[in-house]
């Protein structure tokens, strides 16, 4: 009889976890069902900048956020119960776009970026120093701001290869003699700096692949705000190509070429052009966030703080 009690309770215990884990399953496919709903409601056209999407037709702010279950994972856009369309203003500050949300009153027209990375930032009101945006919060580094003793940190970047007849811009683009390139081809300090190193032979071990859209190549070059940061936009004055974009191959006349006409931004007035961060741009039409296109005449009076590195 104990034999069998003991029996019947492990068979009874052990149905209760089975049964907890196939309610849990089903919950989570539940909530993921529900958030996939809200993620495909009609908003109108969105525009997405940074960690948010702008909804002028409903006047919604969304933010990025992940959702799932236990197999599935998943990352869109959900509305931001917190955030108030007409009455938030976006701040665009060392490549980052955010809402305030702390409670530091830092005045954000006139604060003084020190310095810029691509994950980490400082920067100062005259008095205090800040360092790293994140979640909307910058954050107080517990000492005061002397521009006296002051150091920037300085992020150390493998060096471009300019040799003979080989010029990289930045991602994957190249020039290789007269011809505008794209190859995954990345090498470090110590290759730029060996005199002996093998070019030739790296030019036949890569396949650089010709780009099909015309440009004007003797002009090409990475675009650089006034302060010296690098972007991952490149331009020969007349087009504005997005480096990190989705590219396409292609043969013509049995010859294989990269496409990048998903990666070419249009329509940038280059007379107003300001460099706001390392994949954003701004022209006095629009904000260009990557290879997505922004009109401030679309927004509906959305308001923004804009400040160039």
């Amino acid at each position: 009889m104990k034999k069998t009690a003991i029996i019947l309770v492990i068979t009874v215990f052990t149905a209760g976890i089975c049964a907890g884990k196939a309610n849990n399953k089903n919950n989570h496919n539940m909530t993921f069902e529900k958030n996939l709903k809200i993620v495909n409601v009609d908003y109108g056209t969105c525009y997405t900048i940074g960690n948010y999407q702008l909804c002028p037709e409903k006047k919604l702010i969304k933010v990025l956020r992940m959702f799932g279950t236990a197999t599935k994972d998943a990352v869109d856009f959900f509305p931001d119960t917190t955030l108030q369309y007409e009455r938030e203003t976006m701040i665009i500050f060392a490549g980052r776009a955010f809402f305030d949300k702390s409670d530091l009153n830092i005045d954000w027209q006139t604060v003084q970026l020190l310095s810029y990375q691509d994950h980490y930032s400082e920067f100062t009101d005259g008095k205090t120093l800040y360092y790293r945006i994140r979640y909307g919060s910058a954050h107080k580094s517990g000492r005061e701001y002397d521009k006296n003793t002051y150091k920037p940190g300085v992020e150390e970047k493998p060096a471009k290869i300019n040799h003979l007849e080989f010029r990289e811009l930045t991602g994957y683009f190249h020039i290789k003699g007269n011809t505008f390139c794209y190859d995954s081809l990345s090498f470090g300090d110590e290759v730029a700096d060996d005199e002996d190193f093998n070019w030739k032979e790296i030019w036949r071990n890569f396949e650089f692949k010709p780009i099909l859209e015309p440009f004007d190549v003797p002009n090409l070059r990475t675009i650089v705000s006034k302060s010296g940061f690098e972007t991952d936009y490149i331009t020969d004055g007349k087009q504005v190509l997005y480096s990190g974009g989705s590219v396409s191959y292609t043969k013509k006349n049995g010859k294989e070429y990269v496409q990048v006409k998903e990666c070419i931004v249009e329509g940038v007035d280059f007379a107003t052009l300001r460099i706001l961060g390392k994949d954003m741009l701004a022209d006095k039409n629009a904000i260009y966030y990557r290879t997505e296109i922004i009109p401030f005449d679309k927004l509906n009076g959305f308001r923004f703080i804009i400040r160039e590195l």
